[in-house]
């Protein structure tokens, strides 16, 4: 048994101490496991490895037009080079994509097929009259594009393929000049600029494509630990089941005993499995904006007003990244009960209208109307108690509304019953079912993950807004139905009330 249930052997290439990817920072290697990756890198690109070479047998074959619009006069040696050359090559290298040793070799087979298609354009440009060697330089831009970006050549193929082209265009205007000096260094300079951005583009995708990798494998890790875990669990609920025979009646509520534990660590499981993935979307989602953007702001020349543009966008997703965070470590304090409470005495009234000009503008966008209902007779209520956690709570709740609401309406406000105040938020929204109105307010708890995934959010709100309501001494509840909208409630003890 003991065998059965040890410890999963974590891969080579990664780090037992660390879950940061650890590769070569040039030819992008991982240090070890590479031929693992490897072999999956190919299973995922073979597909669209031969749909690209597809296309370039199409793309190649349609510039045969050009070459009879514009340089007729030469057309016959600049037809020999497409259909005699290159096309029969393409044709070649995409039957070998179906033989059992292209796995192994696909990256300089793929290169050579590249380099080959490169140095035609560079042949077609020496061949061509000053009339279409002028721009036929241009075609060997398309190489380099097909070359880093679709053929999914890894970063040192695309690039070493890459420089050869460039270099054989150098060498050729330099041994055959029937370009125009000036045009020459401007092709050169050009082809130059499209190599370079084409090796960051491709080091960039290959990076990604290795991270992403590198985050699956660390999933199923993840997951075969959970396996494992249940199997654990599974062997001791039968010697514990074994060992409870003498007594059927004590052995049957020890089974039922179990079995709930059993079904509420598999919806603990669950339900951490959903938070995860949707915090690993709200997180990467606002951090490719800030990583994107903030490498266009210094890798590009942009009017002011882009970069205006692409600074508010980085400020956005800057905010929208510091909210999940602090959510998180919220919630982490309420669970070590390290928040701290810091009452103040403040006008209700004045709070809510706040919260009421706050919330307008969200729920004009939406076209909603967000109504405040509030007692004439409380409008110089006071309430003791920390101001800042009162509004996070209605703010939740308010957020909570809007987001989940198509149609109709928001409602807030209060109620003074006797010597408490009763606020609430109301709204015409999607509702929630009878079954999950008892565990909304739930720490990783989400009604629906498939619309909160569509809507954004991390789930953490209702657990965070219950937790400060109770903290100051209140309580909080829902009444909801289905398609009907959804009321919350949520109450200060008395006393708490001046």
């Amino acid at each position: 048994m003991n065998n059965q249930i040890s410890a999963i052997n974590i891969p080579g290439f990664i780090n037992k101490r660390t879950t940061n990817i650890d590769v070569h920072w040039f030819n992008l290697n991982f240090k070890s496991g590479e031929r693992q990756f490897r072999e999956d890198y190919f299973a995922a690109s073979l597909l669209f490895n031969r749909l690209s070479i597809i296309v370039s047998i199409l793309f190649f074959t349609a510039f045969a037009f050009l070459d009879q619009l514009t340089l007729n006069e030469v057309k016959g040696q600049l037809f020999t080079i497409r259909f005699a050359i290159v096309c029969p090559m393409i044709v070649i290298l995409f039957s070998l994509t179906f033989t059992r040793f292209y796995k192994d070799y696909w990256q300089l087979i793929t290169s050579i097929g590249t380099f080959v298609a490169g140095a035609s354009i560079v042949a077609m440009t020496i061949t061509a009259p000053q009339l279409g060697s002028g721009y036929y330089y241009v075609g060997t831009i398309l190489v380099l594009m097909y070359c880093y970006m679709l053929l999914k050549l890894r970063f040192v193929w695309a690039a070493v393929t890459g420089w050869a082209i460039v270099l054989s265009y150098i060498v050729s205007v330099c041994i055959f000049p029937n370009i125009d000096h000036h045009d020459c260094v401007t092709n050169v300079f050009f082809l130059l600029s499209a190599n370079i951005l084409g090796m960051l583009g491709a080091y960039s995708l290959e990076y990604l494509y290795r991270k992403d990798y590198f985050h699956r494998k660390l999933l199923r890790i993840a997951q075969e630990n959970v396996i494992r875990a249940n199997g654990i669990l599974e062997y001791k609920v039968k010697e514990k089941t074994k060992a409870l025979q003498e007594d059927i009646e004590v052995r049957k509520e020890t089974e039922k005993k179990l079995i709930q534990a059993i079904e509420k660590a598999e919806e603990s499981d669950y339900l951490k499995t959903s938070f995860l993935q949707n915090m690993s979307h709200e997180i990467r989602t606002p951090l490719n904006a800030i990583c994107g953007f903030t490498g266009i702001l210094t890798g590009s020349r942009l009017v002011e007003e882009e970069r205006n543009k692409y600074i508010s966008i980085i400020q956005k997703s800057s905010d929208q990244l510091l909210a999940i965070v602090s959510d998180v470590l919220t919630i982490s304090s309420l669970e070590t009960g390290q928040v701290k409470v810091y009452c103040e005495s403040f006008n209700v009234s004045t709070v809510m209208h706040d919260l009421y000009v706050m919330f307008s503008s969200a729920a004009e966008v939406k076209g909603l109307q967000l109504k405040l209902l509030m007692p004439e007779a409380t409008l110089t209520t006071l309430l003791f108690t920390d101001k800042t956690k009162f509004i996070q709570v209605i703010s939740n709740l308010l957020t909570n509304a809007i987001k989940f609401t198509e149609q109709g309406s928001v409602t807030f406000g209060y109620e003074q019953v006797k010597h408490e105040l009763v606020f609430f938020v109301e709204d015409t929204g999607l509702g929630i079912d009878e079954d999950m109105i008892t565990k909304v307010f739930e720490r990783f708890r989400q009604v629906d993950p498939s619309q909160q995934r569509i809507v954004g959010g991390n789930g953490l709100g209702l657990a965070i807004s219950k937790g400060f309501v109770e903290l100051l001494g209140g309580r909080i509840w829902v009444e909801s139905e289905i398609n009907q909208g959804s009321r919350f409630y949520f109450t200060f003890l008395k006393g708490d009330v001046n």
